[in-house]
């Protein structure tokens, strides 16, 4: 390559790095520009707390509120997952899909431009270094080898993941029907939502089969004999172990003595030398 061809490659390179550099500069403004709040408290109740507190103004009470969605992840996912508002998951997907789209022009936020620039240079870079196109300048360098090769990949895998893909959206179809009489057609912004609840309660109905509500063996088994008159007995004897710290007297002690002898074993096992030869002197 020569030197003036080097320079112009190198043009070109800046060229795509700056356009794609201000591709994600409009997204990212776009998706600070957008607010929605949630005022619905039959919404936030069905969150779960840690997203309520993510979408809190005031993290420190987060329970009060106000809760706004965000177009960035976690926030997003999460919220399209658990919101049970099928007009609020619309109005969220559709900000995200149409971010730094045409809807934005002007706000000189529209990417439609930028994305054919960015292209324009791929192929450039591309040509000038012989390939016929940006994505097969990329595969040469890696282990696929090639686009062909990629491709049959894909298609292998389709042949198993599509048949998939539609019995999991039949079911979830079927679960929505069956659950809330939805009517209609499952769209993209109700996908994750059915998913999650679905999810849910299969393993709400695994735990209701397989978890005991009580155990079979409990760790601490009662003591038929203990009653009334043994509460009585060690009530009795931490009043004279308070009453003997309080008055420190030879007969306080005596009767701390009694006491600790004849219902110790209530506690913990008595110590049988405690009462000899003990004295204040």
């Amino acid at each position: 390559m020569s030197t003036n061809d080097r320079r112009k490659y190198y043009d070109k390179v800046g060229r795509r790095n700056t356009h794609t550099h201000n591709f994600a500069k409009k997204v990212r403004i776009c998706m600070d520009l957008f607010e929605h709040y949630v005022e619905d408290v039959n919404i936030i109740e069905q969150l779960p707390q840690s997203l309520v507190y993510m979408m809190a103004d005031y993290p420190e009470h987060y329970e009060k509120g106000p809760w706004q969605v965000e177009l960035y992840d976690p926030i997003y996912s999460h919220f399209m997952s658990h919101c049970p508002c099928r007009i609020t998951r619309w109005n969220i997907w559709y900000a995200k899909v149409n971010v730094s789209s045409q809807y934005h022009s002007e706000q000189f936020l529209n990417n439609n431009e930028t994305i054919s620039d960015v292209r324009a240079q791929r192929w450039g870079l591309a040509n000038k270094l012989g390939y016929a196109n940006f994505a097969e300048m990329v595969q040469h360098r890696t282990m696929a080898g090639g686009v062909n090769h990629v491709i049959e990949v894909l298609e292998t895998i389709k042949t198993v993941a599509y048949p998939s893909a539609q019995q999991e959206l039949a079911t979830l179809q079927d679960y929505a029907n069956n659950r809330e009489f939805f009517q209609g057609e499952l769209k993209v912004w109700d996908y994750a939502y059915y998913k999650t609840q679905r999810e849910k309660d299969i393993v709400g109905s695994i735990a209701d089969r397989t978890i005991p509500k009580t155990s079979a063996n409990p760790k601490h088994p009662g003591k038929p004999w203990y009653d009334d008159a043994c509460d009585q007995a060690i009530d009795d004897r931490k009043k004279s172990e308070r009453w003997f710290n309080q008055h420190p007297t030879q007969d306080n002690l005596n009767i701390f003595v009694f006491f600790t002898l004849t219902h110790g074993g209530l506690a913990g096992k008595p110590n049988e030398h405690l009462g000899k030869n003990l004295s204040l002197g």
